[in-house]
Parts: C-alpha cells; sequence; structure tokens
C-alpha cells in the first residue's frame, strides 16, 4: 500500500502543479506587487518520524510578520495579513504549493497535519503516534472540523486515520476536502495558530476548562472585555434576562482565571474559537474605548458570534426607537419616541435621549448626559458626563464633548469642545 500511496502521491502533485501553474504564476505576481518580500512563506514542522522539514506555502503576511514565530491566532482581519494574502487564505490557494513538499517525499497528499516542534516535544506517548504517518496537506480531522474542534479531539481523528488508514479512506477523504473547500466550512479555519509551549499548552488547559464546566445552551453568552464596565453588564445581565453568562475573555492576560462576580475570565480572544464549538454562539463587548469596542465586536461577528443587546430592567424605551446589535443601555437611561440607535453604542447610567435622535456606531453617551430631540451624534464620539445638547444639533464623527457642556451650536468631526457654551478647542484629526 505504501508504494501504492506514494505512487499516486507523485502523479496527482505533478498534475496538480501542472494545471494550476498559470493560477500559481498569478498568485506570485499578485504577492510580489502587493508587497515586498519573498513570495513563499516557509516554516520549519516535524515529519513522520520526527524528522524536520520545511512546509511551503504562498505567503499571506507582512514580510516583517512572516519573518516572526507566529505566536498569535491568524484571522480573517488580522493587520498582519496582506491584501493579496486575505485572498488566498479565503481560496485557500496559499496552501497549494505543498504539493512541492509532496513530490518531495516530505508529505503525503492525506494524513495528520503537521505542527512545529514546540508542540511535537509535548506531545504525550499516543500523541506522538502522529508521526508515524507522513503529515498531508488534508486528513481526517480537517474535513470534520479543524481547528474548530478541540486538540484532543483532532489527535482522536488524527489517530483514527493512522488506524483505518487505506487507499479507499483516503479517496473519501479527497473527495470530502473539495467539498469542504467548495462550501468555505473547515478547509480554511477561521484562526490558526501555531504558537510556543506555553502558549500551546494553555490553549489546551482552557479547551479542557471549557468542555468540562460550560454547560451551554442557545442562551449563553461571552462577555469580551473585564474591566469595571464588563460588571456593568453583568449586572444588566443578570436582571434582564434571558441570557446565561458563559464567562469573560479579556486580552490582559494578567486578568486570566480572575472571577469577577463568580464568572471566570477564561482567556483572550483566542477563545472564541473555542467557545463557540462548546455551543457559545452570542457575546457583547464591555470596553469604554469606541474604537477598541467596535474592532472587538468586529472580530466577533467574523468568528459568527451574535451580538446581543443589554438594555437595563429599568431603563424607559418608547416606541418606534431603534437599538442595533453590541449596545449596553444602562439603569434609569430615557430613550424617547422613534430615536435610533446603531451598533456596539453606549447609553450610560441616568443619561436622556430625546425623540428623533440619530446616534451612530460605537458613540458612547456618558451618565448624566441629556439631548434634546433631532440630534445626530457621529460615530465613536463620546458626549460627556452631565452634557446638554440642545434640539436639531450635529455632532460629527470622533468628537469629544467634555463634561457638563452645553452644546448649542453644531461641532466638526474629530473636535474637542467644552464649556458653556461648548467650545471647539482643539481638532484632532
Amino acid at each position: 500500500m505504501v508504494t501504492l500511496k506514494r505512487l499516486i502521491d507523485i502523479i496527482i502533485s505533478v498534475t496538480g502543479l501542472a494545471l494550476t501553474a498559470p493560477l500559481l504564476l498569478t498568485a506570485a505576481i499578485l504577492i510580489k506587487l502587493d508587497s515586498k518580500g519573498p513570495v513563499f512563506f516557509c516554516q520549519e514542522r516535524i515529519g513522520q518520524g520526527g524528522r524536520p522539514f520545511k512546509i511551503i506555502k504562498f505567503r499571506t503576511m507582512t514580510a516583517e510578520a512572516a519573518k516572526e514565530k507566529v505566536s498569535c491566532e491568524v484571522c480573517p482581519g488580522d493587520s498582519r495579513l496582506t491584501r493579496s494574502g486575505k485572498l488566498l487564505r479565503a481560496t485557500d490557494i496559499d496552501e497549494i504549493p505543498q504539493l512541492i513538499n509532496v513530490l518531495k517525499g516530505e508529505m503525503s497528499l492525506v494524513g495528520p497535519r503537521p505542527t512545529i516542534k514546540e508542540q511535537v516535544d509535548n506531545y504525550t506517548p499516543n500523541q506522538r503516534r502522529r508521526l508515524e504517518v507522513k503529515p498531508g496537506i488534508t486528513g481526517w480531522a480537517q474535513v470534520n472540523g479543524r481547528i474548530h474542534i478541540p486538540w484532543e479531539e483532532r489527535i482522536k481523528l488524527d489517530l483514527e486515520y493512522i488506524d483505518r488508514q487505506s487507499l479507499l479512506f483516503d479517496l473519501k477523504i479527497l473527495i470530502k476536502t473539495i467539498w469542504v473547500v467548495l462550501e468555505g466550512v473547515t478547509a480554511r479555519e477561521h484562526c490558526s495558530s501555531f504558537g510556543p509551549v506555553s502558549q500551546f499548552t494553555q490553549s489546551t488547559k482552557s479547551t479542557q476548562s471549557i468542555e468540562g464546566s460550560l454547560q451551554a445552551n442557545m442562551d449563553s453568552v461571552i462577555i469580551y472585555g473585564a474591566s469595571g464596565h464588563a460588571r456593568v453588564i453583568i449586572d444588566i445581565l443578570e436582571k434582564s434576562g434571558p441570557y446565561r453568562i458563559a464567562g469573560l475573555l479579556d486580552d490582559d492576560n494578567t486578568l486570566w482565571g480572575r472571577q469577577i462576580y463568580g464568572y471566570e475570565v477564561l482567556g483572550g480572544g483566542d477563545m472564541l474559537v473555542k467557545l463557540s464549538l462548546a455551543g457559545v454562539k452570542k457575546g457583547i463587548v464591555a470596553v469604554g474605548e469606541n474604537k477598541i469596542r467596535c474592532q472587538l465586536a468586529r472580530k466577533m461577528v467574523e468568528l459568527r458570534f451574535d451580538l446581543i443587546k443589554a438594555i437595563h430592567p429599568s431603563a424607559q424605551i418608547a416606541r418606534g426607537v431603534m437599538i442595533k446589535a453590541g449596545s449596553a443601555i444602562m439603569a434609569g437611561v430615557v430613550i424617547n419616541a422613534d430615536s435610533i440607535l446603531g451598533e456596539n453604542v453606549i447609553i450610560n447610567t441616568a443619561a436622556t435621549i430625546d425623540h428623533d435622535n440619530r446616534i451612530a456606531d460605537g458613540v458612547h453617551i456618558c451618565p448624566g448626559a441629556h439631548l434634546a430631540g433631532g440630534v445626530s451624534v457621529g460615530r465613536f464620539s463620546r458626549i460627556g458626563i452631565g452634557a446638554a445638547v440642545i434640539q436639531g444639533i450635529m455632532i460629527g464623527e470622533d468628537v469629544i464633548i467634555g463634561a457638563n457642556a452645553a452644546v448649542i451650536r453644531n461641532i466638526p468631526d474629530y473636535a474637542v469642545a467644552v464649556g458653556v457654551p461648548a467650545r471647539v478647542i482643539k481638532i484632532k484629526k
């Protein structure tokens, strides 16, 4: 079987490289035109018998990032990805050069995916069985979820492949690979990670923790952010229902493992995929800084989380009011008829929004601020504590209105306005 499998690998890899040559040439040109650096990304992986080899892919990140030892997730919105890289990853074209590895005998078309040395060094004796066969471009784990399933499950599927391997089984996997690539579901994971051993072991531990302790259901929600704002969101969700809080995330690793009102900070943003697999499909960002809140919300949406609204039961919401996803309405807020609030808006404690206001995405109306009727507030703006805005005023994008200011005239984009009446003291951009 081994000889025949090798012959099939050679025939298909030669044929594949020949048929895709125009596509590969086009991809190489796009990479060179798009950014400085080499066309290919080569990284040491561990192959059959523990032998190291250089895996070959098209470079999809900036040259500087590609030189680094990748130690964090590579998600669709990752700033390190080039424009051409996003396209190559979305279509899996970046993986085609691995046919060269197959032709060289370092990989096979089908087998467990190769990992980095730091991961192999921490294999258990059972996990080291993955090294009994050549690593593959695709495999049984890849067509059954890949990174969307826990590490232990991927190992189990890889070992199942080793125990069941046959030419017929390989053919089944290859056919299923074509199907999932066309569907765009599992052939390209949302985030890929090959980090140092400390992150690898932490990730494994976190997955076990989630699976062991989280009885997730369709109403489970994850809170992204573990600061003071998160405590307010927890209070709202506990009082308003119907959501069950699964835990919190924060990219500050000094907070990991802490308890906030009885809910654990499970880790950073890389935990989102694992939480989704555990059944958590809803989330909200609890970060006060407007732009960061919107960036994290976009990350959650890219990973197919549904952003929820957190509305305190004491808030008074009139007829015709529209509140979009990700927004938080605190205790004592009043929002009058036909006002529209964008995504990821914060209306803080005891603020009032009169009729027909238009509040854009990512705005923060601070505690005790008051907006009269027909006010328009541009995205990312912040209306300070106790500020008042008279009717019909237009406040631009990314504006800061100082505490207790009285706004009686329109405020341009990027302005900082303070005082009574409010006057612009600075244009930020």
